[in-house]
């Protein structure tokens, strides 16, 4: 069944006023056609249309109107096609998120603080890391520490000069992050002798100073018995409730997300989230706190909550091969 067609037999008061084709998407662009034409009441029959059409949909509203978006194809953006885009000199580490309609879609860590990730087998999560990890040492003003859990994926990364890089998941985590706690610290005394209380300004007495990012991969794993979450959670908790402002940052990333593993105090202070396809509703809203996640195709289709926002952006994450990686690491 066609989306006009639903919207009429469920008695919808919208119309279809504007076709807008590009990026792997349609938009079609509602107008309403009647008092009873509320967001609210799209949002309740949303389910129904999407069993009548037989497709999954995005709702989208922004300061033009109001769309629903369905996927109708999948775009292959690679990374290496895209990072001129990325000014690499900015102390900010900007990076590529994505892109929404073919329009490239940009964050940077300053702005996003820390990042929360999750997506199952063949999302698109490893391949995601890999773009960041590439954007963020390839900046001038970063040094990153890798905690790889499934000990192989970030093996190639090990002999680049400002990684720190340990195979083994609890005993690095210790490591990095006590050491990361103990810079932090010491920023924050440095910061109160100059007189100033956020990186940016630190930066401009002591430009040799750099951001330093934790990613930990498979975080479901590395804390997933109640001993390690007793040692490990409360030293992130800490990077992530003071951390940025002395430049750190911490990414965790996982296939199963878990209200044991990701609990409130520690999502709550992770404000920037992208969940690739979640197995199931509750995944995703362990995540993102709203369903989606599991409705996404796979293969790079993400949907992105940006800190300071409370719309989700769906986007097609960038691609780049482990051959690329390793070119340029070379």
């Amino acid at each position: 069944m066609k989306l006009e067609s639903a919207l009429q037999l469920y008695n919808i008061p919208y119309e279809i006023t504007e076709t807008i084709t590009g990026g792997g998407f349609t938009s079609y662009k509602l107008t309403p056609t009647g008092s009873t034409a509320t967001i609210q009441r799209l949002k309740t029959r949303l389910v129904d249309i999407e069993a009548a059409t037989g497709t999954p949909l995005d709702l989208m509203t922004d300061s033009s109107g109001v769309y629903i978006r369905i996927k109708t194809g999948q775009t292959i953006y690679n990374y290496m096609d895209y990072n001129g885009y990325i000014n690499f000199s900015d102390s900010k580490v900007p990076f590529i998120v994505g892109f929404n309609n073919g329009q490239i879609v940009l964050d940077d860590l300053d702005s996003a603080r820390h990042l929360l990730i999750a997506g199952t087998t063949g999302s698109g999560k490893s391949v995601f890391l890999h773009n960041l990890i590439v954007s963020i040492l390839s900046n001038e003003h970063t040094f990153l520490y890798l905690v790889d859990c499934k000990q192989c994926e970030f093996n190639i990364y090990q002999n680049w000069c400002n990684v720190g890089f340990d195979v083994y998941g609890q005993q690095s985590a210790v490591s990095f992050t006590t050491h990361l706690i103990n810079v932090m610290n010491a920023r924050y005394q440095r910061m109160k002798e100059s007189g100033v209380n956020d990186f940016k300004a630190f930066k401009k007495i002591y430009p040799e100073e750099r951001r330093h990012i934790l990613i930990i991969d498979e975080l479901s794993d590395l804390i997933g018995d109640r001993e390690s979450r007793r040692v490990i959670v409360p030293r992130l908790l800490r990077l992530a409730q003071k951390g940025r402002a002395a430049g750190i940052h911490v990414i965790l990333a996982t296939q199963r997300p878990d209200s044991t593993v990701i609990n409130g105090t520690l999502k709550g202070n992770i404000p920037t989230r992208l969940a690739f396809r979640t197995i199931s509703n509750i995944d995703s809203r362990i995540i993102l706190d709203q369903g989606g996640a599991e409705r996404l195709t796979g293969n790079g289709d993400s949907l992105y909550l940006r800190n300071g926002s409370l719309r989700l952006e769906r986007l097609q994450a960038p691609f780049i091969s482990l051959e690329e990686v390793q070119r340029i690491i070379a």
